[in-house]
């Protein structure tokens, strides 16, 4: 029993990436398995010590604190439901470094879906930005923003700036940067113009704080190596 949702708590962490196009739901759905499945089997293999650490601790008393101060706000209900619920997210990261530990060829499986995604997501809009209309059929909802696969919601650019730090977590995993700068460069350059033509002005923002952070950063390694 344990080895089958031991795998469906795997495939969910693979798929997030495409749940997450989906909307919402499956991505919230998903990330509750996740947590579900992770506790039932600490509690039946007796691993609870894993939660037992400062970082989790310190994480419950944050949460702690923001459901609380929640119980103050103009309209309790609103603000306390979205102060309890991020626990799953507490959850969740102590759920992927144990299921990552327990199956060594999950990040595999996860990088090589996760980067197949982000290349169909971006050629989507590209497609979207020269026809007018994607894939699927979905239509630009208005001029000046693009909305991709994510059909009328124009977080296009969103979803692609806030998955960018893990894309090149991903590739420094299995390409040198010192070996292969111009790679990163045309994924940088690939990267860049997909969130630029969603016409996010926010995530166009913080991509090219992300651009002067990872350039600063490089060479700021590359010196002490």
């Amino acid at each position: 029993m344990i080895n089958s949702i031991d795998k469906l708590a795997c495939y969910l962490i693979i798929l997030m990436p495409i749940f997450l196009v989906t909307g919402p739901f499956l991505s919230d759905l998903s990330v509750v398995i996740i947590d579900l499945t992770f506790l039932f089997i600490i509690f039946k293999e007796k691993k609870l010590f894993l939660l037992n650490n400062k970082y989790f601790k310190f994480l419950m008393i944050l949460w702690i604190y923001f459901s609380v101060r929640s119980l103050f706000a103009d309209d309790i209900f609103l603000s306390f439901k979205s102060s309890f619920f991020y626990l799953r997210f507490i959850f969740l990261i102590w759920a992927i470094s144990f299921f990552l530990e327990r199956n060594k060829n999950l990040f595999d499986k996860f990088s090589k879906f996760f980067m197949v995604v982000i290349c169909f997501v971006i050629l989507d809009a590209i497609l979207q930005y020269i026809t007018g209309i994607n894939i699927l059929g979905f239509k630009t909802q208005t001029p000046d923003k693009l909305n991709g696969l994510f059909n009328d919601e124009a977080i296009l650019g969103s979803y692609l700036v806030r998955f960018t730090p893990l894309i090149f977590a991903v590739l420094y995993c299995y390409f040198d940067t010192k070996k292969y700068p111009m790679f990163y460069l045309i994924v940088l350059t690939f990267l860049g113009f997909g969130i630029f033509i969603s016409g996010s002005r926010s995530s166009i923002f913080l991509f090219i704080i992300f651009c002067i952070l990872f350039f600063l950063l490089y060479i700021f390694f590359f010196k002490i190596l």
